[in-house]
């Protein structure tokens, strides 16, 4: 069975997801080291936010009606929470869900919240031969 990770952001102001990344690679730890390829993806946003990584234990967990919790159940808790112990409405959610069915999987969830870094101070006064302050 391939095992799957998402990677959700969820910016502040819509609270709905600003963008997915979809796993491309096994799971962590199968590989050797050598073995697997390292790859680097970037983006950038301009809100506060969360990003919210979890494993296919949470997306594919299914209730008696056999019906998937998907990622549609992973962002309704999350909107819910409204950035407020997020990993917490997730996991409720996820057990509500269930219906009292035994979950089977394993299942990993990791919520990161994101927030914008100060502007730096302003260097009106500082002359030429100043160099600007620096931030630690």
């Amino acid at each position: 069975m391939e095992r799957r990770h998402s990677l959700l952001q969820l910016p502040q102001p819509a609270r709905r997801a600003g963008k997915t990344f979809r796993s491309t690679h096994p799971p962590l730890g199968t590989l050797p080291p050598l073995a697997f390829e390292q790859q680097l993806e970037q983006h950038h946003w301009r809100h506060d936010g969360e990003i919210i990584v979890c494993s296919d234990g949470i997306t594919e967990a299914r209730n008696t009606a056999q019906q998937q919790f998907g990622e549609d159940g992973v962002l309704q808790a999350a909107r819910a929470a409204r950035g407020h112990d997020t990993v917490t409405h997730i996991a409720m959610a996820l057990q509500r869900h269930l219906q009292q069915e035994p979950h089977l999987d394993d299942a990993s969830l990791v919520v990161i919240g994101c927030r914008q870094q100060p502007a730096p101070p302003s260097n009106e006064g500082a002359t030429a031969s100043e160099p600007p302050p620096t931030q630690v």
